[in-house]
């Protein structure tokens, strides 16, 4: 007996197209801690989401929190990509 047989296949690619969103703190305002010329200052991390989830979000400027900051402005920027590389 001989059994006839035929395949098809195909494939399905599938793209994460939503980018990832941050949201940042607010200004934060403070002054210099006794007897020193700057301040400790802790804050939260921004805060990420994403569909496909996120990989850990990475300060590309300024200063960590819980560090002493400088006189004068800071600005504090943080990159957030998904677990697709967006």
């Amino acid at each position: 007996v001989a059994y006839n047989s035929a395949f098809c296949s195909w494939s399905v690619l599938v793209l994460d197209q939503q980018a990832p969103t941050i949201t940042c703190n607010p200004d934060i305002s403070t002054v210099t801690d006794a007897g020193a010329c700057t301040a400790v200052t802790p804050y939260t991390p921004a805060a990420t989401e994403d569909n496909c989830g996120v990989a850990p979000a990475v300060l590309v400027a300024g200063l960590n929190s819980n560090v002493a900051f400088p006189l004068a402005s800071t600005v504090v920027t943080w990159r957030v990509a998904d677990l697709s590389g967006e």
